[in-house]
């Protein structure tokens, strides 16, 4: 597989970013939905919460990878 041109990158670490936000922002309202949520349906939202929590921890780290390729490609 051919190497992702610098351009190529800064692009996909755009997108990853903007992915970031819309995570962080989902996983704002699921512990706000969590806290406000009857005790037996708190274990619903806690799920939610463990799942966000993994997405957005893979995207930090395939952000952290993407900067460190475009960082060898300057």
């Amino acid at each position: 597989m051919a190497a992702a041109s610098r351009d190529d990158l800064i692009e996909r670490k755009e997108a990853v970013r903007a992915e970031i936000a819309q995570v962080r922002r989902e996983l704002a309202r699921a512990r706000q939905a969590e806290a406000a949520a009857p005790e037996r349906d708190r274990r619903k939202h806690a799920r939610r919460i463990k799942e966000l929590e993994a997405r957005l921890d893979a995207l930090m780290a395939e952000e952290h990878s993407l900067r460190l390729q475009i960082d060898r490609t300057g």
